[in-house]
């Protein structure tokens, strides 16, 4: 399994258990820098992954970042609210998103 964590930046996961327990999930990719609030960034980060871990609420899952990431299974938003996801769009394409 892919998984992506597109926007741990403050560092918040990184060095963590809860990264170590990721990570025996599947293949993790974390990144630490800024940049998944841009759409275009967003879409490169997320590219490939069935599950994306959002640390942030600046990352947010639009209809185009959706359709341009057709492995997508899985959005798991750490905090409350799904105010940065397209939950029709979500619905639609059969991807879960929980909180």
């Amino acid at each position: 399994m892919t998984i992506v964590v597109p926007d741990d930046y403050p560092l918040l996961l990184t060095g963590t258990p809860a990264e170590q327990r990721l990570r025996a999930l599947g293949d993790v990719m974390i990144y630490t820098e800024r940049g998944a609030n841009e759409e275009e960034e967003l879409i490169r980060r997320i590219a490939g992954a069935e599950v994306v871990v959002s640390l942030r609420a600046y990352s947010r899952f639009s209809q185009r970042v959706l359709d341009a990431s057709p492995a997508l299974r899985m959005i798991s938003i750490w905090g409350t609210g799904t105010d940065n996801v397209d939950l029709g769009a979500c619905r639609a394409r059969g991807v879960v998103v929980t909180n």
